[in-house]
């Protein structure tokens, strides 16, 4: 007997983030590094939740100095360190988080204008993404040119009391191999089957089994397709069922194939259709094929996948494109061929015995090599095409991986901050108004603060006197405009607007804490390609503890 291998350190301490974004994921995160600009508490809090996780490097870039307010709000910086360099008090107590396996660094340095001052620093320190925390409007529209330029993500976020916000910018078209939808429907080719997995399901005769604990283990795909061909054979077609009445004659269809009960268990008789019959068996692999016949009937290409087909990449890929629009080429040249895309070697649990699931396994196990060898071949055929070495590019494990995943890639492309910003009217940010509740209109707040700032050298609210009113004035008199420079005859509620002002752009650490957490979930997004991160804009409103997500 071999003896059990037991998971190293590293394995056993990021085991539950390997569980969700795999070993590969894992590696991706450990290899990234990113950089912080401007130490506030949501900043902070973001590199806490990437540096438990295992971020390979991060760096904070702040010129400031510790303060009192900092001791109030920022869980990193500490007493003894009050009025000193605030970015190596931070990446001091981060790197305490995780010794071991992450390492940082401290810049101080203006975060507003360093990579103005410095446009090789993304690239010399070999940066993958940045934080851009609290940046005025025209600092941030810098930053932002400069990640676009080298390709580096961007992930810009900002609280202003309650309310918070995190702007995502992909570095380049953002490619995704495993998006990991909300929903997604495995197809089992219950309905289409190929031929060796016809040939399991017509080697099961149910009218010919007759015990009850084989019967009750039949694989639910096998039910599912014969109950569908008892249909086409009762309407005398070879269509699928896609009417609510036709799928739930199939259902009916499905159902009287189960066994009656058995008198002799004690089991009691029913009537049905005038006739003395016994009462069906509860059947637990009928009531899964029942549950599933929606999901199968008939199988769909996701609209998502079907606009990647048709994109202009698939036809004339760039030289120096990635291997992904080579993959996704290779796919619709398959579903072409075949009508459907690659099997899934993935077999989801079932009712069944052990020797009808291992058998049912192989038939799509062996399928799904045959589909990987045909993708890999035609994606080997094109990049020779382009004279680019298939070998280097094409592995094996990646194919393997966007054939599993072939219902689920997706491709992302963030609008720049930089057209945010400079190019009205902003059509997107008038539809999403229309559609969204009070949390849009945060947006208009921050954009008209922003203004304010430029015009005043402050925000709104942060004056010494309490009297507020000339900066509601001042605020609404930007609002106006803003909404003005987009079309948008709707106006911000004046009570919004008085929040905003009173708050006085102070960063509680309830909200940057719900901001940092979001934010290093869309970092991890970025950096591993996995899950379709938010776009663009997300909205924390902590007055009634909702958010919404907006493409501006």
């Amino acid at each position: 007997m071999s003896a059990l291998v037991k998971p190293s350190h590293k394995e056993t301490r990021y085991d539950r983030g390997i569980r969700l974004w795999g070993a590969a994921g894992q590696r991706a995160l450990e290899d990234a590094h990113v950089c912080l600009l401007n130490a506030t508490a949501a900043g902070c809090e973001a590199l806490k939740n990437l540096a438990l996780p295992g971020i390979g490097r991060l760096t904070v870039v702040d010129d400031a100095l510790v303060t009192r307010t900092d001791l109030g709000k920022n869980f990193f910086v500490t007493k003894d360190r009050l009025g000193q360099p605030k970015a190596p008090c931070v990446v001091e107590n981060l790197l305490e988080m995780n010794p071991d396996h992450v390492k940082g660094g401290a810049v101080e340095a203006p975060p507003g204008t360093l990579l103005s001052d410095r446009p090789r620093f993304l690239a010399e320190n070999g940066v993958d993404c940045v934080i851009a925390a609290d940046l005025p409007r025209t600092e941030l529209q810098a930053v932002a040119i400069a990640c676009q330029l080298g390709n580096v993500h961007l992930v810009a976020i900002g609280c202003c009391g309650m309310v918070g916000h995190i702007r995502l910018q992909a570095g380049g078209e953002h490619c995704i191999i495993e998006g990991y939808p909300d929903s997604s429907v495995q197809d089992l080719r219950v309905t289409n089957p190929f031929p060796e997995l016809k040939s399991y399901f017509d080697s099961f005769d149910l009218s010919a089994i007759t015990d009850s604990h084989e019967h009750s283990h039949v694989p639910w795909p096998v039910l599912a397709h014969n109950a569908t061909q008892m249909w086409q054979a009762e309407e005398g077609t070879d269509h699928l069922p896609t009417t609510y009445k036709q799928r739930r004659r199939v259902k009916e269809l499905l159902l009287q194939q189960r066994l009656p009960k058995d008198p002799a268990d004690g089991e009691t008789a029913g009537e049905t259709d005038n006739s003395q019959h016994l009462q069906p068996r509860d059947e637990e692999n009928f009531e899964e094929a029942a549950n599933n016949l929606n999901k199968y009937l008939p199988p769909a290409i996701p609209h998502e996948v079907q606009a990647l087909f048709e994109h202009p990449h698939c036809d004339s890929t760039p030289p120096a494109s990635s291997e992904f629009w080579i993959l996704v080429h290779s796919l619709r040249a398959f579903y072409q061929e075949f009508g459907v895309l690659p099997v899934d070697d993935s077999l989801p649990d079932m009712t069944s015995t052990t020797p009808n699931y291992n058998g049912l396994r192989e038939v799509f196990r062996n399928k799904a090599a045959t589909d990987r060898a045909w993708v890999k071949k035609h994606a080997a055929a094109r990049l020779s095409s382009q004279d680019r070495p298939a070998v280097a590019e094409l592995t094996d494990p990646l194919i393997t991986l966007c054939c599993k995943n072939a219902r689920n890639l997706r491709v992302v492309n963030h609008k720049s901050i930089e057209e945010e910003l400079t190019v009205t009217p902003n059509r997107e940010l008038a539809m999403s108004l229309a559609s969204g509740g009070q949390e849009a209109w945060w947006y208009v707040l921050m954009v008209a603060s922003d203004r304010f700032r430029d015009e005043t050298g402050r925000y709104a609210g942060v004056m010494e006197s309490d009297d507020l009113a000339d900066d509601v004035d001042g605020l609404s008199r930007h609002v106006k405009a803003v909404l003005q420079d987009n079309k948008i005859t709707a106006e911000v509620p004046a009570k919004m607007i008085k929040e905003w002002v009173r708050a006085g752009h102070v960063e509680i650490h309830s909200i940057a804490s719900v901001i940092g957490g979001i934010a290093s979930q869309e970092v991890i997004k970025l950096v591993t390609r996995q899950r379709v991160p938010i776009n663009n804009t997300l909205i924390y409103d902590g007055i009634i503890n909702n958010t919404i997500v907006l493409s501006v």
